[in-house]
């Protein structure tokens, strides 16, 4: 069956870039072209959003990225289409009426769920926006929906494959669990069907599951306090190409599949920004954001041909996301440009008060004008890179990786930086203790989010959420993915002497590991291969840049990272722009 998906796709898209209104002009569409053609008068924000409402309806159901879509996505691009029409010409516009795909742990104060890919926390509304998504509503952006992602941010179990979530990695869900979309005497259009529901339904025009749409779908009848009722549906996928006229007990077509890496469906997309690399990778987005705490951004992004920043942590705010470690959690563009990401960037970046430890250090280092100052064509040249080949470039002599990161390599000296060979990083490969020191800031940090960021949720605290997989094993897979590293943080108490020792054993690798290799060789930036150096920038909280590099003998995508010292965000722009202009690698993916 796998073999037919490049034809059906062929068959799905062909619409979408032959049908004459432009929209083939809207594929790979970056932001600069995308507010040109405002001005010009050529697109609307609303046929934009329509047209990767279009692309998710049309590939959703194979690559799995987007894990729901806002309702009121149009009403947004109309309210940017009437706001552009009072603004001068020409005047720099940023983000606005922009679609921006959101990972699903970053939270939104509307119709849309915020639940890290759980189904425990499906129909929990948060307090407020979070601190990007302020920022983004200011830049006048139009919020497309919610990226799936890895669940838990890949910290509920070891076991889980990239790209795996509840909420999206099923072919179909139970009964329970589907999302009703009509028209309601409730608030929100979207109840979880396990003790949250609240209010009645009166009718429902349209039932959507895990991306695919069944219509003519009606509830049996009304209920109050104990979340929807079962409902009954046209016709929906079984997964299996079969069809369903009738979700009612049909607990055995449960079917389990992670994301799928367009560029190669059999390959690992990697995570657990998995959804918002794909989307954009796919032109399911015009762009998107995602969340790093050790690789998050940086991995996904190599894997999927796209561009993604991890900022500085403290850069941007983590404020109303769903954490894992307030020491290395970090919110980050992920695009098919630089360009596109840096925009994105400096919409989201300052100070926020509900994150003001970390963003109010990192005020000061935000340049006046912004980021985008730095996109120069020749900002390779004079930068000092130093390549740590031994530890991380292990390719086998001739293969295409190899070749291509030796070409590359070409390129960049024939661009004027200088490349300081066979650097090694002290201490690399010792035990850091990242994970016992995460295991327990995850704990602490889950809790609060869960106790005080929320109005309503089903769960309140790490136990809960274990409690809940434990009574929904069939749900969320609890036969194939364990949830150890939920025990694990639930059985630790606090900031001990064991976490404290590691994380002094951090700070003291991150300052005789890269600091003091990046000040002895007077480096610009780091030079490796795809995302194998997250770890050292992650217990550092350094950023680094993914740049799409070339593609194996599979045809699946590897990037080239660049990674520097805190707040280095301007020179790793320089270097990583002058190299995508130098190389210009990215292509759209062919779904093989």
């Amino acid at each position: 069956m796998l073999s037919l998906w490049p034809l059906l796709l062929l068959i799905l898209l062909q619409p979408h870039r032959s049908d004459g209104d432009g929209r083939s002009q809207m594929v790979e569409f970056t932001i600069d072209e995308i507010q040109s053609a405002f001005d010009e008068g050529t697109l609307t924000s609303r046929r934009l959003v329509e047209f990767y409402l279009d692309q998710i309806s049309a590939l959703n159901p194979v690559v799995r990225a987007v894990i729901e879509v806002n309702p009121d996505a149009l009403v947004q691009a109309d309210r940017a289409d009437a706001e552009r029409a009072g603004l001068p010409a020409r005047k720099e516009r940023g983000l606005h009426g922009v679609p921006v795909l959101l990972k699903d742990n970053i939270g939104t104060a509307d119709r849309m769920n915020t639940t890290a890919g759980s189904l425990a926390l499906v129909g929990s509304v948060v307090r407020r926006d979070s601190g990007v998504v302020e920022r983004l509503r200011r830049a006048g952006a139009v919020l497309l929906g919610k990226a799936s992602m890895s669940e838990w941010a890949h910290f509920r179990s070891d076991d889980a494959p990239s790209g795996w979530c509840a909420r999206s990695g099923q072919g179909k869900v139970e009964d329970d669990f589907l999302w009703f979309v009509g028209r309601s005497d409730d608030e929100r259009e979207r109840k979880r069907g396990v003790g949250g529901g609240r209010g009645k339904w009166r009718q429902v025009e349209e039932v959507v599951v895990m991306g695919k749409q069944a219509v003519e779908g009606e509830r049996e009848s009304e209920r109050k306090g104990e979340g929807l009722s079962r409902g009954r549906v046209a016709m929906a996928s079984d997964g299996g190409g079969g069809r369903s006229d009738d979700l009612q007990n049909k607990k055995d077509y449960i079917w389990y599949v992670s994301m799928q890496n367009p560029y190669l469906l059999t390959a690992d997309p990697c995570g657990s920004s998995s959804g918002s690399s794909i989307a954009v990778a796919a032109n399911m987005a015009a762009v998107s954001l995602g969340t790093e705490t050790d690789g998050s951004i940086l991995c996904p992004a190599s894997a999927n041909s796209v561009v993604g920043i991890k900022p500085t942590v403290g850069l941007t705010s983590r404020a109303g996301v769903i954490p894992i470690s307030p020491r290395q959690d970090t919110i980050g563009p992920i695009c098919r440009t630089v360009s596109d990401a840096v925009h994105v960037l400096d919409a989201i970046v300052g100070f926020d008060p509900r994150d003001s430890k970390a963003t109010k250090n990192a005020e000061k280092f935000i340049p006046q004008g912004g980021y985008k100052q730095f996109l120069k064509v020749d900002g390779l040249k004079g930068k000092r890179l130093g390549i740590l080949r031994n530890q991380f470039f292990g390719y086998a002599k001739g293969s295409i990786s190899n070749k291509t990161f030796e070409k590359h390599f070409e390129t960049i000296r024939s661009m004027g930086a200088i490349l300081v060979d066979n650097l090694t990083i002290a201490n690399y490969g010792s035990a850091s203790g990242e994970t016992t020191a995460l295991l327990a800031e995850f704990k602490l940090s889950i809790n609060t989010y869960l106790s005080s960021e929320l109005t309503v949720s089903p769960v309140r605290s790490l136990g809960d959420v274990i409690a809940f997989n434990n009574n929904h094993k069939h749900e969320e897979r609890m036969d194939d993915i364990d949830q150890m590293l939920f025990l694990e943080a639930e059985n630790t108490n606090g900031i001990g002497p064991k976490e404290e020792a590691a994380l002094r054993e951090m700070r003291r690798l991150s300052r005789k590991g890269l600091e003091k290799l990046m000040n002895e060789e007077a480096l610009d930036a780091i030079v490796t291969p795809e995302s194998s150096v997250s770890s050292v920038l992650a217990i550092g909280g350094y950023p680094g840049i993914s740049i799409p590099a070339g593609y194996n003998e599979k045809g699946v995508p590897f990037g080239i990272c660049f990674g520097g010292l805190r707040w280095s965000e301007p020179r790793l722009i320089e270097i990583a722009y002058g190299f995508e202009q130098a190389t210009k690698v990215r292509k759209p993916p062919l779904f093989k």
